[in-house]
């Protein structure tokens, strides 16, 4: 008798590859482990939209948990089991109040990231490239600031994503001060 009877793991830089994706070996070692009958969750900061489609296709998947935990679904029926959620001006009011320490930050709003402009503009600085970058650029949509959310007044926030670069931890250490 197997005694595991439950795998949960994360995507990115964990079960994907280095191009964000899931190799045909992986592939086959998750389908083997849905017919032996071993539950397998995914967990990802990423939205639904951007679990990749093999796994979000597999009905032996019974849970995908997105956004850092702040949205369950059920993969076979495509309920939503949890949503820890944000109103709009909530999420305006945190994004002003970082403004002056970090630009750079992403809001989930109903499976889609809408990513400040910043992030482009100091890719660099961020070190963003290659794949990453690639993917970022055909799955995001682009706002020139926080005003965006004043069009979305019933909006509800799933997660927001503030980008640091790994070479300046004191920063990012100073923005969990802030927002805690």
């Amino acid at each position: 008798m197997n005694s595991i009877r439950l795998i949960i793991t994360d995507l990115d830089f964990t079960l994907l590859n280095e191009h964000f994706e899931l190799s045909e070996s992986t592939k086959e070692i998750l389908s083997r482990i849905l017919e032996s009958g071993v539950e397998f969750v995914p967990c990802s900061s990423r939205p639904l939209s951007e679990i990749p489609q093999w796994l979000r296709q597999q009905k032996k998947i019974h849970w995908i948990v997105t956004a850092n935990g702040g949205l369950i679904v059920d993969n076979q029926t495509g309920e939503t089991l949890v949503s820890n959620t944000l109103p709009a001006s909530k999420a305006k009011a945190l994004l002003t109040l970082a403004e002056p320490m970090n630009p750079h930050w992403s809001c989930l709003i109903e499976g889609h990231l809408h990513s400040h402009l910043a992030i482009l503009d100091d890719r660099k600085a961020l070190k963003i490239a290659g794949s990453y970058l690639e993917n970022i650029l055909k799955n995001r949509i682009w706002e020139s600031g926080k005003d965006f959310l004043d069009t979305l007044p019933d909006a509800q926030i799933a997660k927001i994503h503030f980008i640091t670069s790994r070479d300046f931890p004191e920063k990012k250490q100073a923005l969990i001060d802030l927002l805690s």
